[in-house]
């Protein structure tokens, strides 16, 4: 199992994506040879999430990394809000304490946030960072760019031609990690076998459509696709993570 060496965004035609920091301790995790910042354009770094909230914010993002030391559901509507006027794909929160209610509003809201309690290692947030920008990328790049034709005009997607990335973890390795204790707070590994879960059943359903609606097979050829190359951006997520962690996956047999 070894994750890729290439920027994890090339597929959508990306290498540097946006991000804003909120936050002193957030830009210090994530400063340093090798860090996410040093791969990344920096559009912008506030000391704290009143400052931020309160500036003009017209330039669209990919990631913003906000530092929250209390966490409520005002807070979570709030930060919706914001994240919505800031034009930012997906947000990542990081706190000290907070609300059950207002961890149970952001589980809701999971499509664009994600919550990490602190604290977190710079390898914790980095494996976050990059799982969220995969997604930022998949959502932005699949809401942006149309369905394009082959030359031929044969109606299929040019996608057609593009290999589908091979499974890097079985079904059991997923449900093993699923079940493992780790020191990570926020759970990423958790989360991220359960996403694994979902975006491989996507997989098999979208392929088996194609192959059961001919008269839809050019979309769902598309889908097929898509969700291969997030499910390859997610393991690779996932595999960094498992390495820096020393999680047991084990042999996918055992």
């Amino acid at each position: 199992m070894t994750h890729h060496e290439h920027s994890p965004f090339s597929a959508f035609g990306k290498e540097r994506c946006r991000i804003t920091l909120v936050g002193a301790h957030i830009a210090d995790l994530l400063a340093g040879p090798g860090g996410l910042i040093e791969q990344t354009e920096l559009v912008g770094h506030y000391p704290d999430y009143d400052t931020w909230a309160d500036g003009t914010r017209d330039e669209k993002v990919d990631l913003i990394l906000i530092e929250c030391p209390t966490l409520f559901e005002e807070t979570i509507h709030s930060l919706n809000a914001s994240v919505a006027v800031a034009h930012g794909a997906r947000v990542i929160i990081v706190y000290n304490f907070a609300q059950t209610r207002a961890l149970e509003l952001a589980g809701k809201l999971a499509k664009t946030m994600t919550t990490m309690r602190a604290p977190v290692t710079a390898e914790e947030l980095k494996s976050a960072c990059e799982a969220d920008l995969a997604l930022a990328m998949i959502r932005t790049h699949s809401s942006e760019q149309p369905i394009k034709q082959d030359s031929n005009d044969t109606g299929m997607p040019v996608e057609q031609s593009e290999q589908i990335p091979p499974r890097q973890f079985t079904d059991i390795q997923l449900s093993r990690i699923s079940k493992i204790s780790t020191a990570v707070q926020c759970e990423c590994p958790h989360h991220l076998a359960s996403i694994l879960a979902e975006l491989n059943a996507f997989e098999r359903y979208s392929r088996e459509c194609e192959n059961k609606h001919p008269g839809d097979a050019t979309m769902h050829a598309f889908l097929h696709r898509r969700t291969a190359q997030a499910r390859a951006m997610m393991e690779d997520a996932l595999s960094i993570l498992a390495e820096s962690e020393g999680l047991p996956i084990g042999d996918a047999s055992e």
